[in-house]
């Protein structure tokens, strides 16, 4: 398992230095989820979510906690019903997609310094743009969302035991953060955190049939 910041640590606040917590649950959910509800802005430092509803842990968002802002839906498609499907570009292979408005990926870490209302003070400029539109007839769906991760010194997976998220709902979950600041454990390594059938829903099939050939 494999764990990165994206910016510096200084934004990221003080990580714990003792204790021990142990997960003795299956399914056990330890972040808290916020549905950015308007587009955050590159270089500022306030995230909307809304009235602050939670999602999965019952710990609700604070002061100082860290957070993970990440883009979860936004990745424009040409539908025109020609060769340029996908990517736009005419006489391609109809794959890809519009490179000029691909959002979808984008992460990083903060502090929150202040809550008001349902907005989010950050304690250092967000890194990125993010987005919040919903599906038209003419543009594809942007979504983010805001993760409250549970700092930890150790952790302990107990076996048998297990951490994952909610369903992603087209708003929110779907993902697991993880900050051990010391020894993280695992009892079972093969199914201590998952998120099995927890993502994206998977493309919709057609089936289609023609008579014999006459």
């Amino acid at each position: 398992m494999s764990f990165s910041y994206y910016g510096s640590f200084s934004q990221c606040g003080t990580a714990p230095t003792a204790g021990t917590t142990q997960i003795t649950n299956t399914n056990t959910i330890v972040n808290s989820y916020y549905q950015g509800t308007a587009n955050a802005v590159k270089g500022t430092t306030s995230v909307s979510v809304g009235t602050l509803d939670v999602r999965g842990s019952a710990t609700a968002l604070s002061s100082g906690d860290m957070v993970l802002i990440i883009q979860m839906q936004g990745a424009d498609l040409n539908t025109s019903n020609n060769d340029t499907y996908g990517d736009g570009v005419a006489g391609g292979s109809a794959s890809g997609y519009l490179t000029s408005n691909l959002v979808a990926g984008s992460y990083e870490y903060n502090v929150v310094s202040g809550i008001s209302g349902g907005t989010i003070t950050l304690g250092a400029p967000l890194s990125h743009n993010y987005y919040a539109r919903a599906f038209t007839s003419s543009a594809g769906i942007q979504t983010f969302q805001v993760i409250r991760i549970q700092r930890e010194y150790n952790l302990t997976i107990k076996n048998g035991q297990s951490i994952t998220a909610p369903d992603w709902n087209g708003s929110t979950g779907g993902v697991v953060v993880l900050e051990v600041a010391n020894q993280l454990t695992f009892g079972n390594a093969s199914s201590a955190v998952t998120v099995d059938g927890k993502g994206f829903r998977g493309g919709g099939g057609k089936s289609f049939t023609t008579g014999a050939p006459s």
